[in-house]
């Protein structure tokens, strides 16, 4: 990470994980709050991916399930 950069103190880094063979990595976030749960850190934020891991080229992004056996957006169509 980025010396210069902090997460939101309502974001939480559960999972970082390089899959060697492929080049990807596994980035999973939480948001630590519940909506409702809290009136100053229950908001949507943003998360800067290139500070987050600094070094390494981003050529593309998915929003996985938070098991990362499968994209979001199809899940959410079911």
């Amino acid at each position: 990470m980025d010396e210069s950069y902090s997460l939101p103190n309502n974001i939480a880094v559960i999972t970082p994980q390089e899959l060697l063979q492929s080049g990807k990595v596994v980035l999973r976030l939480a948001h630590l709050y519940e909506a409702g749960e809290d009136k100053e850190y229950s908001v949507v934020c943003g998360v800067e991916l290139k500070k987050l891991v600094s070094g390494k080229k981003i050529k593309k992004v998915t929003e996985m399930t938070l098991s990362g056996n499968q994209e979001r957006k199809k899940m959410e169509k079911r």
